[in-house]
């Protein structure tokens, strides 16, 4: 769990209303306070995967999860993809997911506190085939910001419906 630096508190939201009666469970990382609430911008994550022909996504700030265990090497869960529960758990129980996740949302609120109102954010995480671990960050990085009421979020999965690489494939560190 990230502690919330200084600077950092909830200004509105069933978060804060909780906050504020002492009602609250642990956040995974701190919420910015947005100064004078000025409409914030929108931030996209694009979730992709590196063993694809396909150029690298522009963004601001991209992250790797090829170093997650890939849930492609249990037989029971290669055909499926972040879409489905059982390869959401296995992802986000592969030891470094909470912490990648967690650097994903602190590093997109920082981003977000620097843009300008109009702007659109855009982050991106890559995997091996951008079907299992990837998608599924993006998702839950999207899901934990969604609740700030002016934020846009937009969770865009390129590669989640191409076909099934072989083994190995983009994984090797670019």
């Amino acid at each position: 769990m990230i502690a919330r630096p200084l600077g950092y508190r909830r200004t509105h939201g069933r978060r804060a209303r909780k906050e504020a009666t002492g009602n609250t469970a642990k956040s995974l990382v701190p919420e910015p306070s947005w100064p004078d609430r000025r409409p914030m911008p929108q931030l996209r994550i694009v979730s992709f995967g590196y063993g694809h022909s396909k150029p690298r996504p522009s963004c601001a700030l991209m992250f790797d999860a090829r170093h997650l265990t890939d849930p492609y090497l249990d037989p029971a869960l290669r055909d499926l993809d972040a879409r489905d529960p059982r390869v959401q758990r296995a992802v986000m129980r592969t030891p470094g997911a909470q912490a990648l996740l967690a650097a994903m949302v602190t590093a997109a609120y920082q981003l977000l506190a620097q843009a300008d109102d109009d702007a659109t954010v855009t982050i991106a995480v890559g995997c091996g085939g951008g079907r299992h671990r990837a998608p599924v960050l993006a998702s839950r990085a999207a899901a934990h910001m969604d609740h700030l009421d002016e934020l846009r979020v937009q969770a865009v999965h390129r590669d989640l419906d191409e076909e099934l690489l072989p083994a190995g494939a983009g994984e090797a560190a670019a």
